[in-house]
């Protein structure tokens, strides 16, 4: 399922999660869209959180790693938001 992942042509910032034990991150696949991800911090399959055509930011996760802040630009506008 994710097997393009290795033919992105760009990949995100890498967050560890507060108890190290997964990872987030954003790619871009072949097609063009933005996938937030979420991955075992040991290995694993990795988990789609959110596909989109505009751009993803993974900027931070919460202190009980239960939540992630992306920004996004407004469609309209282009502005980043959380």
């Amino acid at each position: 399922m994710y097997r393009t992942m290795s033919q992105s042509t760009d990949l995100g910032v890498l967050l560890l999660s507060p108890d190290g034990r997964q990872v987030a991150f954003n790619v871009v696949n072949p097609e063009g869209m933005r996938l937030l991800l979420t991955v075992p911090a040991p290995g694993g399959n990795p988990r789609e959180l959110y596909r989109s055509k505009l751009d993803l930011g993974v900027r931070a996760w919460s202190k009980d790693g239960r939540h992630l802040l992306v920004t996004q630009p407004d469609s309209k506008s282009g502005k980043k938001q959380l």
